[in-house]
């Protein structure tokens, strides 16, 4: 049973195939002395009766063609005999009309986007309609506006140049809420604005001039240094591959050499005597590739216990030469010596060539793996 006491209609659906749904009069079911109650505690046949008794109190509409459009005419008319349903050009006005949500789905746009255009348009967009609990519905001409102003303002790109408050504060190297307090400072100096697409979002966009205005005023309050180029350690930590408390650490152990570090980061002339520093110190060495070892890995890596891995280096110090400098470890690289695949096989090599028996399973591609395994450092009899 749906009620529609604006419409003065009562209506028994049913919407399957060959089922009868049913359009009463309200005005006239009361008159008559029926309920809703009433009305649906009746079987069909005793519908039927009371239609035949009351023409134009009602009507039976079986499921059909053109049924929505159908129920629409008996919404503003019910028929006074048994006759067919007139349709006109207006049963189905409201059919093509869609609320905010609907047009979003049907544009790909989130609601908001919606209620962005419907604000925007208000004057272009004319009477809007509205459902029986007062919702705006849109007609197909009035959604084909809302889409144009939706590809024009909304949908549209950021133009080169233009960011975002993340991508200006990364650019200025200073938090989002800095530059933030920059565009509440400056307030209507700064000029319109717009929302323009980055990435998937669409935030507020700022021209380059717009940009220049927010670091001045960054400048000259205090919140960034006025010379360009500087770099925040933990960017230098990015950039060096080091963690920040290590660049940390080494800038304020090298403050004779580097200068005071201040808030606002590295200046250009310390960019370059930090990055010297960590280049002779090692710190900028490559990542040690697959199959390398430190002296503490070797020992798994061969097989052999560490006393005679030491003997071998030591004995083979001429003929495969030293370690390299690389970065190793996985999870906090640091700096450290690294055997190649071709020094531990030549380490391998004279351990064997000397009676040693591995210790262990080794776990590196050169490794020795007999059945049998001795004590460390014990040399085979």
């Amino acid at each position: 049973m749906s009620p529609c006491p604006a419409l003065d209609r009562s209506v028994l659906v049913c919407d399957e195939e060959e089922n009868a749904t049913f359009v009463f009069d309200t005005q006239r079911l009361a008159g008559a002395g029926i309920d809703d109650d009433t009305l649906q505690g009746w079987t069909k046949d005793e519908i039927k009766n009371f239609l035949a008794d009351n023409p134009g109190a009602g009507y039976r509409l079986v499921h059909s063609e053109l049924f929505t459009e159908k129920i629409i005419s008996l919404l503003e008319a019910i028929p006074t005999r048994n006759e067919a349903v007139r349709i006109d050009a207006d049963s189905g006005k409201f059919l093509d009309h869609k609320r905010r949500y609907g047009i979003g789905k049907e544009f790909n746009v989130s609601e908001h986007a919606v209620r962005s255009a419907v604000s925007s348009l208000e004057n272009e967009l004319g009477d809007v309609e509205t459902d029986n609990r007062g919702r705006p519905l849109y007609s197909a001409d009035q959604r084909a506006i809302i889409h144009t102003w939706l590809k024009n303002e909304y949908q549209n790109n950021a133009k080169e140049g233009e960011r975002a408050v993340y991508g200006i504060a990364r650019n200025l190297s200073v938090g989002d809420s800095t530059v933030l307090e920059a565009i509440q400072g400056l307030g209507e100096e700064l000029g319109p604005v717009k929302r323009a697409k980055v990435g998937t979002n669409r935030p507020i966009v700022y021209t380059p001039a717009q940009q220049a205005s927010i670091r001045a005023w960054l400048v000259q309050n205090g919140k960034m240094a006025s010379d360009e180029g500087r770099l925040p350690l933990r960017e230098m930590a990015t950039l060096s591959g080091l963690s920040e408390p290590t660049i940390r650490t080494i800038a304020a152990n090298r403050a004779e050499e580097l200068g005071k570090v201040d808030r606002f980061g590295l200046t250009i002339p310390q960019q370059e005597a930090l990055l010297d520093i960590l280049d002779r110190e090692g710190y900028l060495a490559p990542k040690a590739p697959e199959g390398y070892a430190t002296d503490t890995q070797l020992p798994v890596q061969l097989g052999y216990s560490k006393s005679a891995i030491d003997k071998a280096v030591a004995a083979t110090k001429e003929q495969i030469g030293g370690p390299g400098n690389f970065m190793v470890g996985a999870k906090n690289p640091r700096r450290g010596k690294a055997y190649s695949p071709q020094q531990q096989e030549a380490l391998t090599t004279w351990l064997q060539a000397n009676g040693y028996s591995p210790t262990r399973r080794g776990l590196g591609a050169v490794a020795t793996n007999p059945d049998t395994v001795n004590m460390p450092g014990q040399k085979n009899e």
